[in-house]
């Protein structure tokens, strides 16, 4: 569990409420949109989705909140400064102790070159 752990924790990451609201990211998400820390978190997650895909990813993401599952999908985002993205987004559904859902979701830049798949699936 720990190499995994480890490989995950290299990754882009945010932490979304059942809301859609950014509770965590990581500093390699951070990099990637050009947003601050503090400019993200509380947020909306579709901040940085591209605009004509927003309220598909909205969907989505409420879908997968109620227990829908969500096959690794491809994107367009936009980083702060409006320089667009292709990603490519993976969501795991986290259960919290106070029955509360969590969606962690894992980024991988694909407008660039790609290095080997960090995850062991």
């Amino acid at each position: 569990p720990g190499a995994v752990l480890a490989r995950v924790e290299a990754m882009a990451y945010c932490l979304t409420d059942e809301l859609g609201r950014l509770l965590e990211v990581n500093e390699a998400f951070v990099e990637m949109t050009g947003y601050a820390r503090h400019e993200l978190l509380g947020q909306h997650f579709t901040i940085m989705v591209a605009e004509d895909q927003r309220q598909h990813a909205s969907v989505l993401h409420n879908g997968f909140i109620v227990g829908v599952l969500e096959a690794p999908s491809l994107w367009r985002a936009r980083r702060k400064d409006g320089t667009e993205l292709r990603i490519r987004t993976e969501a795991i559904r986290c259960v919290q102790a106070d029955g509360s859902i969590r969606k962690l979701t894992l980024v991988e830049r694909r407008d660039r070159p790609r290095r080997p798949n960090p995850l062991p699936f």
